[in-house]
């Protein structure tokens, strides 16, 4: 798959299903709808999220994402995102999948949340910034 990311974005956890992270300390992600759960965050930019869910969901599938992250990230508001779904991956010999999507809106200033996560990242050793690369 080419890279085609023009901003950095925060990997937020590694979790996968071989327990290198455990879910306790992801970030969760549920339907902004009825609040079902979705999956975990793994990383964010301005443009795009992606998540690891135990589900595929449909390329160009569009939803409005809730993304529970610690209040002190985001001034106790809740963190409402509507993005598009691009591609799905099927992790190997995995159950779970990672699905990319494309951010069309956030109820809040997802520059300052990222910043704010790689913040507190230098210090739960959780966020990391990953370079930038263009295709």
């Amino acid at each position: 798959m080419d890279e085609r990311r023009k901003s950095e974005r925060m990997q937020v956890s590694d979790y996968k299903d071989n327990n290198q992270t455990t879910p306790e300390e992801c970030f969760q992600v549920f339907d902004g709808k009825n609040d079902q759960f979705i999956g975990y965050l793994v990383d964010i930019s301005v443009e795009g999220l992606m998540i690891l869910s135990d589900q595929p969901i449909k390329q160009e599938t569009l939803l409005i994402m809730k993304v529970e992250l610690p209040e002190n990230i985001t001034d106790g508001e809740k963190l409402l995102i509507k993005a598009k779904s691009l591609w799905w991956h099927q992790e190997e010999n995995q159950e779970s999948c990672r699905i990319g999507f494309k951010i069309e809106h956030s109820s809040l200033d997802l520059t300052q949340i990222i910043h704010r996560l790689f913040k507190e990242g230098d210090t739960m050793g959780t966020c990391q910034k990953i370079p930038i690369i263009t295709a």
